[in-house]
């Protein structure tokens, strides 16, 4: 009891909660620059930049290994959210089709909540996902095999350094482009 006591005069100490930050609304850029998140266009661009990793695997090592785990996770995560809530799929329409959050909790098998669409209805989101997943991978890998030699001397330098700027890229870029010209 004593450990919580502490731990609770630390918490109610001054100056942790007691301070309030005004936010002024975003003016038209900012709400412009919110806008372009959720538009479907970048969503694709994000999703293609996140499977970028995976297909660099495969360009470079013929194969894909553990190590896009995380990219690949959260490329699904926002497909199944342009299909199942913000209507992005032709083929799913323009309907909201998340399930409900169950509980943390109490996760028996006949305790959930039922089913909000049919197992038809399943296979087509996961069918969608699925499709939207690989086409944009197929544009990461277009991408990439286009820039193989930059993507390659990229590689190199990452081994030398193990970590690159974005302008260090972008420099390595030119020096490509000039070399070519």
């Amino acid at each position: 009891m004593q450990i919580f006591y502490k731990f609770s005069a630390n918490l109610l100490r001054p100056g942790r909660f007691d301070r309030q930050v005004l936010v002024d609304r975003p003016d038209k850029t900012g709400r412009e620059a919110i806008l372009k998140v959720h538009i479907k266009k970048v969503l694709l661009n994000r999703i293609a930049t996140l499977l970028g990793g995976r297909a660099a695997e495969e360009i470079i090592f013929s194969d894909i290994s553990t190590g896009a785990h995380n990219d690949l996770s959260r490329a699904t995560d926002i497909v199944r959210s342009m299909v199942t809530q913000y209507g992005m799929s032709a083929k799913a329409g323009q309907v909201y089709l998340a399930r409900e959050k169950r509980s943390q909790f109490i996760d028996v098998p006949g305790f959930g909540s039922p089913a909000e669409y049919s197992e038809a209805t399943a296979e087509l989101i996961a069918a969608e996902i699925k499709e939207i997943i690989q086409e944009q991978y197929t544009v990461a890998f277009g991408i990439l095999r286009g820039k193989q030699p930059l993507l390659d001397k990229g590689a190199v330098l990452l081994l030398e350094k193990e970590t690159i700027t974005g302008s260090e890229l972008q420099e390595l870029g030119r020096s490509l482009e000039t070399a070519d010209a």
